[in-house]
């Protein structure tokens, strides 16, 4: 009798069952002959008379690195057999079985072109299983797309089976990521923001940034967020003219010489990824996915947790911001301990920076202000004075009002003006001792009427008041900042500020006296405050005021004309405009100081100054020979300076050379170096904060402390 032939071989693929030996296998997914063939058909091929020993046990030897059912020995067959009718699921077998029985599945799509499905759900339950192992995971990847390739004219894949080989693909290569692609374009499927996110990480323009690395997670969220964002259900794929070869190289031996007549297989696809202009887009949101979570990968570092902390969330884009944000109950205590009866809530900044972890100082850095107040902006509150407005630094002992915000300011030009007029218009209100409520809200109501302020901007603006009439300052020093302007618009600035500062018409002498203060600091001719005046009254009786006229008493309350009031007031946009660029900053605060070094000097006292260089100034030194001194020292010219503005390089290198400055000797330093103290400090802190967690130069104190664990690495 004849043996079987090729043509008795029966594969045993979905809805078939097969009997081996006393075992009944449903849908096994092999090649099965009864007998045993004259020569090789192929590697997976279970011939029944092959010899199977009679059980698992002892000793079996390792399979060679091109097994096949065929060339193994009874015992391999028996371990084999016995995979099969287990489960094909142990994860002590050795890879090798596995391949024999990936060589029938690959037979059985690329040669038979049959039962594609069966057989990707097949691969994909084996990668779950033995993916670990490099070289069955990259033979089963590409045998996945080339499979997909193969049904691509004429089948729409299940969209969960197709994530399935999405997700067990490790990495991407052009074949695999090309074949992904064309699936799509052949079906005029726009593509996914999933499947956009592989295309612009496997494109050789993307950034590799440790970003991705460290937050996978939040990256493709952020960029799935801004790519449907910005292109909707997705972008439609073109390919290149000249189409693309796909090649497999089968992981069978005996496949390599049967599958279309040689040791590869050449599939022709549209070339996707040769037109690499439709990527573009898509690298530009990842790049920009990644400068936008670097903040949060720094917060997230300096955290030291995995926990999702205030300076976290604030880092991260909005898109990703999820729930409330971590101190919203910490803050609303603070502001609920602070709120008064009649419900503003002035809170201490001190108080709000000791939540966030910041040691108690004299003033905020510029950056620990910001950090303050993008917390409030997360959160959904404002705090006036706003420091990046105004363009002051905080006082731990300052208070701010905190309130709602009510939405987005339209005009902040109007609002700096109006609120600069108010903090002088209030220094001059309160010059009596007393801001009553109906002279607060008509001096608000003026401002929000005059300079068409937003709901926002008169909140703002009404908070700022009530803080000021209760915590009063004295901000006459404003005026010097508007020192710059012509005459005749300064002199229209003085007339506008004595109109808002004075709501009743009436100008008392305490007022009249800050008044003059203010025409003064403006560069301005006091005298000139008559020509506003209609006229003066003086306290007769301690009950009844008479009438006076011409220029009398100085210190007698002044009337005011309010024809020319109201002219002034209606010159509103044009000291908007002049205002624009008046800010208040640290300089206003050294003031003190330098009139303090001024009277030292012209007092001529022998107190000495350490100089720049480290020596001393005696009574005879001369400041233009200490500034030679400083001007001959060179930058420092290393990498440890890199990322510091150069313009600090000569302060930081000489503040380098003490261990501890007091602060008229380190704003000595800064004014030889046209630089202002607090700002080269903040500067240089917020630099090394940066680069090395902690501030260089430690201000909290009555000095200034270098922190030698820092200098040493300059």
């Amino acid at each position: 009798m004849r043996g079987p032939v090729a043509d008795d071989i029966r594969f045993f693929g979905p809805g078939t069952v097969l009997q081996l030996e006393t075992r009944l296998l449903e849908a096994p997914l092999v090649y099965h002959v009864e007998g045993k063939l004259q020569s090789t058909h192929d590697a997976s091929l279970i011939e029944t008379e092959l010899p199977v020993a009679p059980s698992n046990r002892g000793f079996v030897e390792r399979l060679p690195y091109w097994p096949s059912f065929r060339s193994a020995s009874p015992a391999q067959r028996r371990r084999y057999l016995d995979w099969l009718t287990t489960g094909r699921c142990q994860t002590d077998i050795e890879i090798g079985y596995v391949f024999i029985y990936f060589y029938g599945l690959e037979r059985r799509v690329l040669v038979d072109r049959r039962d594609h499905e069966a057989v990707l759900g097949e691969v994909l339950r084996l990668l779950s299983i033995y993916g670990t192992n490099n070289s069955f995971r990259r033979y089963a990847s590409s045998f996945l797309w080339t499979t997909i390739l193969c049904l691509t004219d004429s089948v729409v894949l299940p969209d969960g089976l197709m994530r399935e080989v999405i997700a067990s693909t490790a990495w991407w290569n052009d074949d695999s990521l090309n074949a992904l692609l064309a699936g799509y374009l052949q079906h005029n499927f726009p593509i996914p923001a999933a499947i956009a996110f592989i295309a612009a990480g496997h494109d050789p323009r993307t950034p590799r940034s440790v970003v991705v690395r460290r937050h996978p997670e939040r990256f493709e969220e952020l960029f799935a967020h801004r790519y449907t964002e910005r292109f909707g259900t997705g972008i439609t794929l073109r390919a290149a003219k000249n189409p693309r070869v796909h090649a497999y190289v089968p992981a069978s031996a005996t496949l390599g010489y049967q599958y279309s007549g040689g040791p590869t297989s050449r599939l022709t696809v549209p070339n996707v990824l040769g037109l690499s202009s439709q990527f573009k887009p898509l690298v530009e949101l990842w790049s920009a996915a990644v400068n936008d979570l670097k903040a949060y990968n720094r917060a997230h570092q300096k955290s030291n947790t995995e926990s999702m902390t205030g300076a976290m969330w604030e880092a991260l884009p909005p898109e990703l911001r999820i729930g409330d944000h971590p101190d919203l109950g910490d803050w609303y205590e603070l502001i609920g301990r602070h709120t008064s009866e009649s419900g503003h809530a002035f809170v201490p900044v001190g108080e709000f920076a000791a939540q966030r972890g910041i040691a108690q100082r004299t003033r905020l850095t510029k950056k620990q202000c910001e950090d303050l107040l993008k917390t409030a902006d997360s959160m959904g509150l404002a705090l006036e004075p706003d420091a990046r407005s105004t363009g002051q630094t905080y006082r731990w002992e300052d208070a701010v009002s905190v309130f709602p915000l009510i939405g987005s300011s339209a005009d902040d030009k109007s609002y700096h003006a109006a609120s600069l007029l108010l903090r002088l218009g209030m220094t001059v209100a309160s010059a009596d001792g007393t801001v009553n409520e109906t002279e607060l809200s008509v001096v608000t109501a003026q401002l929000e009427q005059r300079f068409h302020l937003t709901p926002q901007e008169s909140t703002r603006l009404e908070n700022l008041a009530m803080l000021l009439a209760r915590f009063p300052v004295d901000d006459v020093r404003l005026a010097k900042k508007m020192g710059h302007l012509p005459g005749a618009q300064r002199e229209l600035i003085g007339e506008f500020i004595v109109s808002v500062a004075t709501a009743d018409e009436v100008v008392t002498p305490e007022e009249l006296k800050a008044l003059r203060k203010v025409y003064r600091n403006l560069g301005l001719n006091a005298d000139n405050l008559q020509q506003l005046a209609a006229g003066r009254i003086a306290l007769d009786d301690g009950s009844d005021f008479r009438a006076k006229t011409a220029i009398e008493a100085s210190d007698d309350e002044l009337v005011l004309d309010p024809e020319r009031i109201r002219r002034i007031m209606s010159e509103t946009e044009q000291v908007a405009d002049l205002l624009q660029t008046v800010m208040l900053t640290e300089e206003d605060d050294l003031e003190s100081t330098d009139s303090m070094l001024t009277e030292t000097a012209d007092r001529g006292d022998s107190t000495s100054i350490h100089s720049t260089a480290g020596g001393h100034l005696t009574d005879g030194d001369d400041v233009s020979t200490r500034s030679e001194g400083v001007n001959r020292i060179p930058p420092p010219e290393t990498a440890a300076t890199e990322g510091l503005d150069p313009r600090y390089h000569r302060f930081l290198h000489t503040a380098l050379s003490r261990a501890e400055w007091t602060w008229p000797e380190l704003e000595a330093l800064a004014r030889e170096q046209r630089l202002m103290v607090r700002g080269a400090i903040e500067a240089i802190n917020e630099w090394s904060t940066e680069k090395w967690g902690d501030l260089l130069l430690d201000d909290t104190g009555n000095s200034v402390i270098v922190q030698q664990t820092l200098a040493t690495s300059i």
